[in-house]
């Protein structure tokens, strides 16, 4: 199982990214699950002035968005294609990590 991790502040950049990445999969009929996260929202005041006026102060609210695709059943040449492609045409303000977990029991 293959877990892609994307991170923006540019909820646009990611929700291309998101459907790309979904539509090349459903090409290769690859089963994937796709998790939208919360958003989180932080808040930075700033001083206008930095001598007077306490009482004018400038807000500034960042959001930052995430997406965890699930891919299960994937072969290593195609998953190595995928990655490739993940990593080229990566559009900027966009972060991603892929974590690769094996399912395979012992006894």
């Amino acid at each position: 199982m293959i877990k892609i991790y994307i991170f923006s502040h540019y909820f646009l950049a990611i929700n291309f990214f998101v459907k790309t990445i979904t539509y090349c999969l459903s090409l290769k009929k690859i089963p994937f699950k796709v998790y939208p996260q919360p958003k989180k929202c932080s808040i930075l005041t700033t001083l206008r002035s930095p001598h007077v006026n306490k009482n004018s102060m400038e807000h500034f609210k960042i959001e930052k968005f995430k997406y965890i695709i699930e891919i299960n059943n994937i072969n290593n040449k195609i998953s190595k294609k995928i990655f490739n492609k993940l990593y080229y045409y990566c559009p900027a303000g966009l972060t991603f990590y892929i974590k690769y977990q094996t399912n395979e029991f012992k006894k």
